[in-house]
């Protein structure tokens, strides 16, 4: 499963920047179901996050663009 998700991540990081990444490594586990992965390349550094429940995703986002 974590492959899975890894590679779900690197493509998102594709789609969005149309740039291959070099490395991603999952950040340590911090009082959620969510998982964090930075994703980088020479030119950036980003977060994924991870999390199969669904009405907690919606709950993440909303209170992230606050």
């Amino acid at each position: 499963m974590q492959n899975n998700i890894k590679s779900k991540l690197t493509n998102l990081f594709f789609n969005a920047f149309k740039e291959n990444h070099t490395s991603i490594e999952q950040l340590p586990i911090s009082g959620s179901s969510r998982l964090y992965f930075r994703i980088k390349n020479k030119k950036r550094s980003v977060i994924g996050c991870y999390n199969t429940d669904k009405k907690e995703n919606f709950a993440f986002l909303y209170l992230s663009k606050l």
